[in-house]
């Protein structure tokens, strides 16, 4: 499950159409991508803290001016 969200988030730092999808609607593009609900609601409550604690130490999550997580590996 995890995979999954670290696969979006990658995605989505990388991908230009999938970035305005989800600008454009946020919790369709991630239901559509295949991310839990729980992680759904993790990101659109904006808990980055608790993200980061899933993402473990191999990823650091940074946030773009359009609200969007960005990961980067450490």
């Amino acid at each position: 499950m995890i995979q999954k969200l670290t696969d979006f988030l990658t995605q989505l730092a990388t991908d230009e159409e999938l970035a305005v999808d989800y600008e454009k609607d946020a919790e369709a593009t991630m239901q559509k991508y295949g991310v839990s609900e729980e992680h759904i609601a993790l990101i659109l409550a904006q808990k980055f803290d608790e993200i980061q604690s899933l993402l473990g130490d191999s990823l650091k999550i940074d946030i773009n001016m359009n609200g969007i997580i960005l990961p980067f590996k450490k």
